[in-house]
């Protein structure tokens, strides 16, 4: 793509200069640009249609990986707010173990369509608390840590499946009488570039 400047009549050289000064690069992608150099060619035309030699500016495009985040409950219909979720978990009834996220957990990432890893972490665990997993575990991600406090899923999957496997996890006591108090949950996501996201609390 072309830019021209029109000035519209005579200007001075401070207030061209000032006008090229401005012109600035961009990229619509800016999220995901092709990497490496951009060259930029500035030509200016005097008074009296004379054209100046090329000028050339070098713009260099690094790629940085943006972290993923995640959403336990996108629609707060939990009623935690922000990125968190909240359950009940009622002992000695058939409800058996919940899951730590809801339905409706949300993971999006600016430049990855794929995760390398997650981990669901139990952080005041108590007696009888574990985390398990419920179902099948889609292919390609493996689940470790079944009956402690740590649930970690690892393996190169797409973001639909990472929403699978999370959910799949879930929170359970195996005593009658257990504490009475609220258990803390942290859902954390790694992209696959290695770079992890802002843990969402359940």
């Amino acid at each position: 793509p072309k830019l021209r400047i029109l000035t519209g009549g005579l200007t001075s050289f401070d207030d061209f200069e000032d006008v090229i000064r401005h012109v600035e690069f961009d990229n619509p992608l800016n999220n995901n640009p092709v990497a490496g150099n951009r060259s930029v060619l500035v030509t200016v035309t005097d008074e009296y249609d004379g054209v100046s030699t090329v000028a050339t500016a070098t713009i260099s495009v690094t790629l940085v990986n943006d972290p993923p985040s995640i959403d336990l409950d996108a629609n707060d219909s939990s009623g935690a707010a922000g990125n968190d979720y909240k359950a009940t978990f009622i002992a000695g009834t058939m409800n058996g173990a919940v899951a730590v996220v809801d339905i409706d957990t949300l993971v999006t990432d600016p430049d990855s369509t794929n995760m390398s890893a997650a981990t669901i972490t139990l952080l005041n665990q108590l007696a009888g608390d574990v985390l398990n997993t419920s179902g099948a575990i889609p292919v390609g991600i493996t689940a470790t840590g079944a009956g402690t406090g740590v649930i970690s899923l690892t393996g190169g999957a797409s973001i639909a499946d990472y929403h699978t496997a999370i959910k799949a996890v879930r929170f359970d006591n195996t005593l009658d009488s257990p504490v009475d108090t609220i258990r803390n949950i942290t859902v954390g996501i790694t992209d696959a570039g290695g770079d992890p996201g802002t843990a969402a609390n359940a």
